[in-house]
């Protein structure tokens, strides 16, 4: 019976029900339901876009009208499993193979699809995220918020 609830596990989230990277947002509302959340990114064009689904929280960005990158991440804060990491980058792999980053850590593991399209990096200790490489891409050409500097002391 223990071996029954991590098959199930994998075969709910390996289901269609996962929305993946490129999906429209009513093709996101479809699959996840009403947003919770909705905002701004750090990355120019990019909005994004917040759901619950099946005790797991996915922030979405959506550049041009399509998903360029998603982080999924268990409700309750707990980490992952690595069946579920597997079925995510499954349903993002569009039939391709993913191929592991010679500089990960045992704090976490990346992986890149073999043509490059898209990158996945799982941090052990939270989530996943899949992100396309034109969203990785205007991430690295956006540059970093500076920290609003203290006022000085007379």
């Amino acid at each position: 019976m223990k071996l029954l609830a991590p098959l199930f596990a994998l075969a709910v989230l390996a289901s269609p029900a996962w929305g993946c990277l490129g999906d429209s947002e009513a093709e996101l509302a479809a699959r996840y339901g009403a947003q919770t959340k909705t905002g701004t990114s750090q990355i120019p064009g990019v909005s994004i876009r917040g759901y619950l689904y099946k005790g797991f929280l996915i922030v979405v960005g959506v550049l041009n009208g399509r998903s360029s990158y998603e982080m999924y991440s268990r409700k309750d804060g707990s980490k992952l499993s690595g069946p579920e990491v597997a079925a995510l980058m499954n349903a993002n792999s569009k039939g391709q193979t993913w191929t592991e980053d010679k500089g990960t850590t045992p704090e976490d593991s990346k992986w890149v699809l073999a043509d490059g399209s898209v990158f996945a990096e799982w941090a052990k200790a939270g989530g996943l995220t899949v992100m396309t490489s034109e969203a990785a891409d205007l991430e690295a050409r956006t540059p970093a918020k500076k920290a609003p500097e203290k006022p000085r002391r007379p």
